[in-house]
């Protein structure tokens, strides 16, 4: 199936569950479905591959043994290929597309039969018809997932499967380039440090921008109520989370949360990490539903065009709020996150981080 890498790389997904750059896409609604390539890096050029060769090559009713070897024979076709733009690579592109990209091939063909050698300007057309595929058959995919009758519940869930489904993208594209730095005896020491980098910021967002964004989302009809959430959520620390905080979230996070809390009341005695789980990922819809809600358009119905549309929106949403409400040190770094810019030199360091 060509719609089913949501549930498919679960396993990948658990991998990345520490990643930063997921963990803002998750909890602030932080990008679109998927990254877009960058024309100057190498890497990059290949990773819009690496999406189309997942939605097209997964099939939940095969093993995962044998998807793998299905979506690493279509990334090797292409790989192979030395010049994808000259004389003999066009040909050789052609062939990989008609034989592991058949949507995408039929998608694109006047783009896949304009072609010319050398020519970069037709080969980035091509590109970028593939990536809007694999973005259109996304939002396609995750608005008939959805069993929600209400427009807003209906892009909420559109939006949140969305985002799962460009972690799983961006997990399993991680996961292809550390098998060639593997082979290419890379170091890998400045990931490292980029880790302690992440720690810092993530526990900021955990500890500071959370709470401020469940006040707002909680009650943002009700300013004073709001402002009283934040001032109760800022006196919770380590020590005191397990009262302060949630007296915090009885007293201003409900009833918007409720079913969070309800959750939460039912961990006391004893949680697995699935519970705990589950319970961020209800924090993170009804954040995520707060964001849609200010975005959605009135009257509007929901469909995939208006699933992206509302998520672009929700993008520049969050990436303003980020710039209203978060320390200017913190600031820039998340939007670097949420904008795809990793071209971060600084060195800070922090030892841990907090879960919600």
């Amino acid at each position: 199936s060509a719609h089913s890498i949501t549930a498919a790389v679960a396993d990948f997904l658990l991998q990345c569950s520490n990643d930063m750059r997921s963990f803002l896409a998750v909890f602030l609604l932080a990008a679109t479905a998927l990254a877009r390539p960058d024309p100057n890096g190498k890497e990059d050029d290949f990773d819009f591959l690496i999406s189309s060769c997942l939605y097209e090559n997964w099939d939940l009713e095969l093993s995962e043994e044998k998807n793998m070897e299905n979506v690493f024979a279509c990334l090797k076709c292409f790989d192979d290929i030395v010049d994808p733009l000259s004389e003999v690579g066009i040909p050789e592109a052609k062939a990989c597309t008609e034989t592991f990209l058949p949507e995408e091939n039929e998608a694109c063909s006047s783009q896949i039969a304009g072609l010319e050698v050398g020519n970069i300007e037709l080969g980035m057309k091509l590109v970028t018809c593939f990536e809007e595929w694999t973005i259109g058959a996304a939002a396609d995919y995750c608005i008939s997932q959805s069993k929600s009758t209400e427009t807003i519940d209906v892009l909420t869930d559109g939006s949140v499967c969305m985002l799962e489904s460009y972690k799983n993208v961006t997990m399993f594209t991680h996961y292809v380039h550390s098998l060639d730095e593997q082979r290419s005896g890379k170091k890998i020491r400045p990931l490292q440090k980029k880790g302690k980098r992440e720690n810092r910021v993530r526990k900021y967002v955990m500890k500071k921008l959370l709470p401020l964004a469940a006040c707002e989302a909680a009650n943002s009809e009700d300013e004073p109520r709001m402002e009283s959430c934040q001032q109760c959520f800022s006196t919770v620390t380590k020590e005191n989370h397990a009262t302060v905080g949630m007296q915090c979230m009885s007293d201003y996070l409900t009833p918007y949360f409720q079913e969070c809390e309800d959750m939460m009341d039912g961990m006391k005695k004893g949680s697995s990490k699935e519970d705990k789980k589950n319970v961020k990922k209800c924090f993170g819809r009804g954040l995520i539903k707060y964001v849609v809600k200010s975005c959605a358009e009135p009257g509007v119905e929901a469909n995939p065009e208006s699933l992206l549309t509302t998520m672009e929106c929700g993008h520049e949403y969050v990436i303003d709020w980020v710039q209203s409400n978060a320390r200017p040190e913190f600031a820039k770094k998340i939007i670097q996150f949420l904008s795809f810019d990793d071209d971060e030199d600084d060195d800070d360091d922090d030892d841990s981080s907090e879960e919600f």
